[in-house]
């Protein structure tokens, strides 16, 4: 996994560090929360990179072809509907 270097990353990092190295009380929560902080943006950038362009094309065109079909079953049903009680 390889996710390039990111700004929120490093400062992430260098925050832990620094908090870490200070030791003031209360750090430790402070540490936890960061490191979750942390890994919520690498779990987003590895998203994200996994999710092209091309994903979302064809996520687009699948809903409007859904949603067309759908309508032509509508329709077809409504027509045979109709038929039937003429």
């Amino acid at each position: 996994m390889d996710i390039g270097l990111h700004e929120i990353i490093i400062q992430l990092f260098t925050d832990i560090i620094e908090k870490t190295k200070e030791e003031k009380t209360g750090y430790q929560p402070l540490v936890s929360g960061i490191v979750m902080h942390l890994l919520g943006e690498i779990h987003s950038l590895t998203k994200q990179q996994n999710f092209t362009a091309g994903d979302i094309t064809a996520s687009i065109i699948d809903t409007i072809i859904a949603n067309h079909a759908g309508k032509v079953v509508e329709m077809n049903f409504e027509r045979s509907r109709y038929a039937l009680f003429q």
